[in-house]
């Protein structure tokens, strides 16, 4: 993300919220350890750290909705993206995404591609 999208579209419109909780064991402790100020390092970027995972939580049950699919009660979305597009209204019910994807590092490529698409298709 830093890389790929960030540093190489510097002049581009965008907003970045990250979200980060402990998901794994191997992230047991991650808040302690790791700053995500390190990983996502650039004035569009909005960090969270979010300990009772309710943002993961209310993805999953509003948006990707793979809990309702999988039959996984409770289920919280983690490493993914959710793009949006520049002039979206929250309401009541949470709006369209343009895309969204999951492992983030598997879906780069799409991430990137979406993203592009929507900046041309959403233009200042």
């Amino acid at each position: 993300m830093q890389t790929n999208i960030l540093e190489a579209m510097p002049e581009a419109e965008l907003r970045v919220y990250a979200v980060f909780f402990e998901i794994t064991a191997g992230d047991e402790g991650a808040k302690a350890e790791v700053d995500p100020r390190e990983l996502l390092d650039d004035p569009r970027v909005t960090l969270y750290w979010d300990e009772r995972r309710v943002t993961g939580l209310w993805f999953d049950q509003n948006v990707t909705r793979l809990g309702k699919r999988t039959g996984e009660e409770g289920r919280v979305e983690w490493d993914a993206f959710i793009l949006y597009g520049r002039d979206v209204e929250w309401t009541e019910k949470p709006p369209r995404t343009v895309s969204w994807g999951r492992p983030v590092i598997q879906e780069k490529a799409r991430l990137l591609r979406d993203l592009e698409g929507a900046l041309s298709r959403f233009p200042r």
